[in-house]
């Protein structure tokens, strides 16, 4: 199959591509990597969104494309009129960590928003998340809003974002296991995140050493 984005409707018996040259010119395999250089994509995240928004059924799929380990893409599907849309792209990698730190979520309830996570944010030296607002959906403008600052923010490194029951934005990364009460719009003037590890003993190793003397590590 060529690089693109694929759903069955028969539990993966067979596949159909939806992706269009916007999103498939974005997706660059090992095959094709000496024929472009050297960018090769190393994730592509989804997220399904369905609501009732405004009493018109909203069936929305976000797509984020990670290549040479950096977001390079961010798109919409409206797979009602099955229209391709370019979403902006956040800064959410610059350290260049994105082939293991990328997260991504639609937001259960609100068509037009959108949370992305990647490594660190190299100003304040904490998580860099973010909230897309599409308000050109509604003839607005598009924002982004950073949802971490220097006082309060999760660990860096994100590897997950979810909504639970409640609402609440639940965040995993290297440090844990994070949430946000207040994530939705219209934007806060402050972020309020917590932790949930409680007695989850999570550490993140950054070196080893093999002992000859005792012949393990």
């Amino acid at each position: 199959k060529e690089s693109g984005i694929y759903r069955s409707i028969n539990d993966g018996l067979t596949w159909t591509k939806i992706s269009n040259s916007l999103v498939n010119d974005k997706l660059f395999g090992q095959s094709a990597n000496s024929a472009n250089g050297s960018t090769l994509t190393n994730r592509v995240l989804l997220s399904l969104h369905q609501s009732n928004f405004d009493g018109t059924p909203q069936n929305i799929l976000y797509a984020g494309i990670v290549n040479n380990k950096v977001l390079a893409g961010v798109f919409r599907l409206n797979i009602t009129t099955n229209n391709w849309t370019p979403v902006p792209v956040p800064a959410v990698h610059q350290g260049a960590h994105g082939d293991l730190h990328f997260s991504l979520v639609a937001h259960p309830t609100l068509p037009h928003v959108i949370y992305v996570g990647g490594d660190i944010d190299t100003q304040t030296n904490t998580a860099n998340i973010v909230r897309i607002v599409i308000g050109s959906v509604f003839g607005g403008s598009d924002l982004i809003q950073p949802l971490a600052s220097a006082t309060n923010a999760p660990h860096p490194d994100s590897r997950g974002l979810a909504f639970d029951a409640s609402g609440r934005l639940i965040e995993v990364d290297d440090g844990g296991i994070f949430f946000n009460d207040k994530p939705s719009f219209p934007i806060v003037t402050e972020t309020n995140w917590f932790s949930l590890n409680r007695n989850i003993a999570n550490f993140e190793t950054t070196a080893v050493a093999f002992d000859p003397l005792r012949n393990g590590l």
